[in-house]
C-alpha cells in the first residue's frame, strides 16, 4: 500500500480516493454522455440520443452541475482537488446539444433557465485580468447584458443562440394554442415577436465579429452561428407570417417578414456556398457541421421553395440555383431517405417543373452553379 500511494502519505490519498470515488466516476460519466450524445445525433432516428440525454440531463441535476459556477454549489462544497470536476463548456455543450434535439424534435426543453435557474458563465475568451485569472463574464440568463465591446468566443456565441432558439420556440408554441382569455399582463403574440426580433438582432450585433464569411469559412463554430442564427430569424418570421394567416390580417402586417425571410433564406444559401469544398473530404465543415446545419438548410429551402412559386421572371433564377444548391447540399450530407429530406419532398418537383418551364435552363443553371461555388472555395483558400 505504501509503495502503490507513494511515501508515508500513502493511506492519506487511499483514503480520500476512496471518499471521492464515486463523484469522480459520476463527474467523468458526465463529458462522455455530452459525446456520446454528440455521435448519436448523427442517426436518423432519435430514439438513442433521446435516451442519452434524458442520462445526460438527470446526471447533471444529481451532480448539480446546473450551478456549476455558483459559490454555494453541491458540486464545489462536497467534491475536493482529487475529484475531477466539469467544465463550464461540457455543461454548456448539454445546453447546446439539448437545444438542437428539442428544436428538430419541436419538444419543449427541460434545461429551462428559468425553472432550473442555471447557474453558468459564457465561456471565457482567454484574456487574463491583473490578477492573472481569466476575465469574469457574465451568467446566462436569458436577457444577459451584454456591450459589442465584450468579447464574446463563438462558442459562447453558440450559447447565446441556443437561448435565444429556446425563447423562439416557446414563443411559436404558445401560438398554436388558443388564447381567448388571456391576462391582461401577459405579452401577446405581436408584443412577443417584436421583443424577440429586436433581441436578435441585438445578439448579432454582439457577435459581429463572428458574423463574416472570412470567420465561417475558418472556424466550423462560427459557420454553425451564422446559419443558425439567420435560420432562427426566418422560423421567427414565418411563424409572423402563419399568425397573420390565422388572423386574417392585411399582407402589409408582415411585408417586413416575408422580405426577411427571402433575406435570411439567401444568406443561409451563400454562407454554405462560400464554405462549401471542391473535393469532398471526411474533414471538411460541411460534414463536421452536418448535424447542426440540417435544420438551417431545410428552413432556408422552404423559404426559397415558397418564394419560387410567386417569383417573377427577374428574380425567379437566382432562386432556383440557391434552391438548386441547397437541395445538392441537403443530398451530399443526408441520405436521400434522410430525416430532413422528408420535410422538403416536394421540392424536387417545383425545381423540376421549373426547369421544364424554362426549356432545361436548369442544367445550365446547375453548371454555372458549380463553377461559382469551386471559384469562392478557390478565393476563400
Amino acid at each position: 500500500m505504501f509503495k502503490i500511494w507513494g511515501g508515508t502519505d500513502g493511506l492519506d490519498g487511499a483514503w480520500r480516493a476512496r471518499s471521492c470515488r464515486t463523484g469522480s466516476i459520476l463527474s467523468s460519466r458526465a463529458p462522455c454522455l455530452v459525446f456520446i450524445l454528440r455521435y448519436e445525433l448523427n442517426d436518423p432516428q432519435l430514439t438513442r440520443a433521446w435516451m442519452t440525454l434524458g442520462r445526460a440531463i438527470r446526471l447533471a441535476q444529481v451532480l448539480d452541475l446546473n450551478h456549476l459556477d455558483h459559490l454555494a454549489s453541491i458540486c464545489r462544497s462536497t467534491w475536493d482537488l482529487y475529484s475531477p470536476l466539469p467544465t463550464t463548456q461540457e455543461q454548456a455543450a448539454l445546453y447546446i446539444l439539448e437545444t438542437y434535439t428539442s428544436m428538430r424534435a419541436g419538444t419543449p426543453c427541460h434545461i429551462d433557465l428559468a425553472q432550473v435557474r442555471l447557474c453558468l458563465n459564457l465561456a471565457s475568451p482567454g484574456e487574463l485580468g491583473p490578477d492573472f485569472e481569466d476575465a469574469h463574464m457574465p451568467l446566462l440568463t436569458e436577457n444577459v447584458n451584454l456591450t459589442p465591446a465584450t468579447h464574446i468566443t463563438s462558442y459562447s456565441g453558440l450559447v447565446l443562440m441556443a437561448t435565444l432558439s429556446r425563447q423562439c420556440m416557446r414563443h411559436v408554441m404558445q401560438s398554436t394554442i388558443a388564447e381567448p382569455d388571456s391576462p391582461p399582463l401577459r405579452p401577446g403574440f405581436w408584443d412577443r415577436h417584436y421583443a424577440l426580433s429586436q433581441a436578435i438582432n441585438d445578439r448579432m450585433t454582439v457577435l459581429h465579429a463572428h458574423l463574416s464569411a472570412k470567420a465561417s469559412r475558418a472556424h466550423p463554430a462560427a459557420f454553425s452561428l451564422l446559419v443558425n442564427l439567420c435560420a432562427l430569424d426566418l422560423y421567427l418570421h414565418e411563424a409572423a407570417i402563419a399568425q397573420a394567416d390565422r388572423q386574417d390580417l392585411t399582407p402589409s402586417v408582415v411585408a417586413e417578414s416575408r422580405r426577411r425571410c427571402s433575406v435570411d433564406a439567401l444568406k443561409i444559401a451563400s454562407t454554405i456556398r462560400i464554405s462549401y469544398p471542391v473535393s469532398r473530404r471526411d474533414g471538411d465543415i460541411l460534414t463536421l457541421q452536418r448535424t447542426f446545419i440540417g435544420w438551417p438548410l431545410v428552413m432556408s429551402m422552404r423559404a426559397l421553395w415558397r418564394e419560387l412559386r410567386t417569383a417573377t421572371d427577374l428574380t425567379a433564377d437566382g432562386v432556383a440555383g440557391s434552391l438548386r444548391f441547397l437541395s445538392d447540399v441537403l443530398d451530399a450530407i443526408e441520405g436521400e431517405n434522410g430525416y430532413w429530406h422528408h420535410h422538403v419532398a416536394g421540392v424536387g418537383v417545383t425545381l423540376q417543373r421549373w426547369e421544364e418551364e424554362h426549356d432545361g435552363f436548369g442544367s445550365l443553371l446547375r453548371q454555372q452553379d458549380t463553377k461559382t461555388s469551386r471559384l469562392d472555395t478557390r478565393r476563400g483558400t
